[in-house]
């Protein structure tokens, strides 16, 4: 009973937990924090959806586990995001605005992440499994010095207050296209994985790589806004 109980429990905190986090990617879909963030917004909202899904019935799954950090960067993103362009007086929202810059890289991550584990929620093989490696310390470089980009802060054009060399800035902005080899290593892996699958997770796979595609193309395109809106302010 006590273990019915703690499950039942774990199924009502997914289950609200995805219903805030969709509920953050739709205000970000009717009021976006910048021009083009609402499409992006609208199609993360299946990552909250299905990682309730998974979660509530299998809570040791990772690809489920890989959901709930996308879910969860993007809701840091756009909720970060709109409490530093409502709140532009504040002091305050000038760090939070900076903060958030760390969870765009983190998407990428995890959307990638998931080329490499579906839907068996491991790395097809060991080359694979270096190239993701490679692909995860990547990101980490990237993700940490991202509140330290120089500046001016992509949203609202206003001084970075935790600003570090001007080094860093490039490093992120122009970091982001860098990840494209790791988006190749993963529809490769992918492609390996359903070379070899059962009609099953062939099936799996088709739906997945549709969904994926669509997902990752529109985050490139939508990222690039804040970039070239950034080197406008500067010139």
């Amino acid at each position: 009973m006590t273990a019915a109980r703690t499950a039942s429990r774990w199924q009502v905190f997914h289950y609200l937990w995805s219903s805030a986090v969709v509920g953050a990617l739709l205000f970000n879909v009717f009021w976006p924090v910048y021009p083009g963030y609402s499409l992006w917004a609208l199609s993360l909202v299946a990552f909250p959806v299905a990682t309730a899904l998974i979660l509530a019935n299998r809570p040791g799954n990772r690809v489920g586990r890989v959901l709930a950090v996308v879910a969860t960067s993007a809701a840091v993103t756009f909720v970060g995001g709109s409490l530093a362009r409502a709140w532009q007086s504040q002091a305050w929202s000038l760090y939070i605005e900076a903060g958030t810059a760390a969870a765009v890289p983190v998407i990428f991550w995890g959307a990638m992440t998931l080329l490499y584990i579906f839907p068996t929620g491991v790395v097809v093989n060991r080359s694979f499994r270096l190239a993701f490696i490679a692909f995860t310390v990547f990101v980490v470089l990237m993700a940490v010095p991202a509140p330290f980009d120089p500046g001016p802060m992509p949203l609202t054009a206003r001084p970075n207050p935790l600003a570090g060399p001007a080094w860093v800035g490039s490093f992120y902005d122009y970091g982001l296209f860098v990840l494209v080899p790791g988006l190749v290593g993963g529809v490769w892996a992918t492609i390996s994985r359903f070379r070899s699958a059962t009609r099953e997770i062939r099936t799996q796979l088709r739906w997945f790589m549709a969904g994926a595609v669509a997902v990752v193309g529109l985050v490139l395109v939508v990222l690039s806004f804040p970039i070239r809106c950034r080197h406008r302010t500067k010139s």
